[in-house]
């Protein structure tokens, strides 16, 4: 029912019954003798009222005044409508690190208890319409808005707190941004903050919900596996307690254990591989007493039968209350040596880079029919000036390291720097030359030829190139160095050099590097060229080729994830940033699959010291009870003027029609 905010005005409907009587009311005329109407017209009009009833002439415009007239005085009561429509706009910060998996006295998550405080909050809001926002390393939108109970338990099935971090400040302000003026904030979490509702630095309008609780906790905060190509591995591994107070020194074991297949059957699901704990078999443990705080650094040794499998690093500790850091994977690398052959002339060079590659650790030397890389030295003679372009002479796919040296009678340059480096290529990546004399040729004739065309130019002296990259399937590395009259092959930035050559002719092969990489880097895919070229053929149709990727391990319940989809490659390559934390399989076209390890290991989220329940804040839910109306008098004030002026055109017409009436009986 409508409510009337001005009652009084309904003294307006005495109007009604007066405006009857003017059409009720005629007056009625006595007959008189006269010798002439002509003087009469005027009298003879009928008034608009008079003291005696008489029959009503025109009641359907009687009908519509009247009408006209009782919304007019409604409208002068100003009614309104309780508004059923007003929902109040929330938006929800959920912390969605994986401290929130740790579980209290009672084995309940905090995530379990943030979503019942959630719903405590919800609850006195009335009628609310929530947007949800995850807070990550950064924060992102969280399904559609929620408008009841059954919604926010659909989109809470979705937050899977498996973050190594949580922004907070970033979620609340995309929250700010998204749900706009007036919107009140909700923010969920297992750390507590103090939220000033009074002075300058008040947030109005903002409810901060903490539901931690401080526990004994021991994790791995770090992993690492050596690689190289050792029989066996070796793995650091530090692991921190933390959460608890002061106290004595606890046990905390540690163990590595390794998958029982290199690769799982066909048909056999590989979530079932990494989820089944039948399938590690214990390799090495451990025992470290660790004290409330502290931290250290465990080195486990693997078995001969280690080599080329998944490692898994857990820890367990009675009492601890966070199990999402208990646990950690190592992927295999590739570990294969890089195949070289050395075709060097020059003794002293020759000598510097046998050195350099044995340092690695990571050549053998073959057949240079067999070489992955080549490394070779050419005599280099000054050229016509337009001579052109050195082609590359690889034509095998195999890489080539080509040391350009000056011919006998050709004079080299000493430079003593500035050099410029370009840090961000694979080849000068961690390499400085400071205090090096780097003799090298310097006429644009004679290394210009070897030089132009270069996909880039990692070393310089200023305008003159010391290395240049041809990349590509057959890549081909050009270094303009003159041996004899350098110090370059004594420094240590010509093993850096050789190593990030080796490391680069390694990340050329087919497959995914690296293996074992944080949350956040970027993971290279190349698959093999010919395969990459025709792409997967089915039933005749020639397809594009791509990767496949699937998450098969992580931090709990949502490691069944469904595939990724399919990463498309460029020229048989692509680069894919792994967007959580966990273990993957990734197959690339015409190759088996391999394991990737996304780690998110982080001290500080596993550190629950912090974790209390509290909270702060106000949302003024008693400002969304006040009764909301929506008036009604514009309305009714349209409609009386539409009705009048209906009124006017129905007498316009009807004046028409008399009119035409009196012409015809003249």
């Amino acid at each position: 029912m409508p409510l009337l905010a001005l009652p009084l005005a309904l003294i307006g409907l005495v109007a009604l019954p007066a405006l009857a009587a003017i059409y009720v009311l005629r007056t009625r005329y006595r007959r008189r003798a006269v010798s002439s109407l002509m003087l009469w017209n005027a009298a003879a009009l009928a008034t608009g009222g008079g003291r005696k009833a008489n029959r009503l002439q025109t009641p359907w415009v009687l009908l519509l005044e009247l009408l006209a007239l009782l919304l007019l005085v409604l409208a002068a009561t100003m009614p309104r409508w309780l508004a059923t429509g007003q929902r109040a706009q929330v938006m929800v910060v959920l912390d969605n690190s994986w401290s929130m998996r740790a579980t209290d006295a009672d084995g309940r998550s905090a995530r379990d208890r943030g979503a019942d405080a959630l719903a405590d909050e919800l609850s006195g809001l009335g009628r609310y319409a929530a947007g949800f926002v995850l807070a990550g390393p950064k924060p992102q939108r969280l399904g559609d808005s929620a408008r009841d109970a059954a919604d926010v338990a659909a989109v809470l099935d979705r937050w899977t707190a498996e973050a190594p971090t949580a922004d907070l400040n970033a979620a609340l302000a995309l929250a700010r941004e998204t749900g706009g003026e007036g919107a009140r904030v909700v923010v969920v979490t297992d750390q507590a903050r103090e939220v000033p509702t009074t002075g300058d630095q008040a947030e109005a309008e903002l409810r901060w919900r903490a539901v931690g609780v401080a526990g004994d906790n021991a994790a791995v905060v770090r992993a690492v596996r050596r690689p190289g190509g050792a029989e066996h591995d070796a793995v650091m591994v530090e692991v921190a307690r933390s959460g608890g107070a002061a106290g004595p020194a606890r046990t905390v074991g540690v163990q590595i254990e390794a998958q029982q297949r290199e690769a799982l059957p066909p048909g056999t699901n590989p979530i079932d591989g990494f989820n089944d704990d039948a399938a590690w078999a214990i390799v090495a443990r451990q025992r470290v007493a660790l004290e409330p705080g502290q931290t250290k650094r465990v080195w486990l040794e693997g078995s001969d039968n280690t080599a080329g499998r998944v490692l898994r690093v857990s820890v367990t500790m009675p009492g601890d209350v966070l199990a999402a850091d208990d646990r950690a994977w190592l992927a295999a690398a590739d570990v294969r040596p890089v195949s070289v052959a050395v075709q060097v002339q020059d003794a002293a060079l020759s000598a510097a880079v046998q050195a350099a590659l044995q340092a690695t650790g990571r050549t053998t030397p073959v057949a240079a029919s067999d070489a992955e890389l080549r490394v070779v030295d050419d005599t280099v003679k000054p050229a016509a000036a337009d001579a052109p372009p050195v082609a590359r002479r690889a034509t095998d796919g195999r890489w080539v390291m080509r040391f350009l040296r000056p011919a006998d009678d050709v004079a080299s340059q000493a430079f003593l720097g500035p050099f410029l480096l370009d840090d961000a290529h694979p080849l000068t990546a961690d390499a400085a030359l400071a205090g090096v004399v780097w003799s090298a040729l310097a006429d644009p004739a004679a290394i210009g030829p070897w030089m132009r065309g270069a996909d880039a130019v990692p070393a310089s002296a200023g305008d003159v190139p010391l290395i240049g990259w041809f990349g590509g399937e057959a890549t081909e590395i050009r270094v303009n160095v003159d041996a004899q009259r350098s110090t370059i092959l004594n420094n240590v930035a010509f093993p850096v050099l050789m190593s990030n050559a080796v490391r680069a002719r390694a990340a050329a092969r087919p497959g995914v590097t690296p293996v074992n990489l944080p949350l956040g880097g970027v993971v290279a895919l190349q698959a093999d060229a010919t395969r990459a070229e025709t792409g997967d053929a089915d039933a005749g149709v020639t397809t594009p080729p791509a990767a496949k990727v699937q998450r098969v391990a992580g931090l709990g319940a949502t490691d069944d994830a469904p595939p990724a989809p399919p990463i498309a490659l460029s020229d048989g390559a692509a680069v894919w940033a792994p967007p959580r934390a966990g273990v993957y399989q990734v197959t690339l076209p015409g190759a088996k699959p391999q394991t990737v390890v996304v780690h998110g290991q982080s001290a500080a989220e596993s550190d629950l010291s912090a974790a209390l329940t509290a909270d702060s804040g106000d949302l003024h839910a008693d400002l969304l009870s006040r009764p909301e109306y929506r008036g009604l008098g514009w309305l009714l004030g349209l409609t009386a003027l539409g009705l009048l002026g209906l009124e006017a055109w129905l007498l316009r017409a009807g004046a028409g029609v008399s009119a035409a009436r009196s012409e015809a009986a003249a």
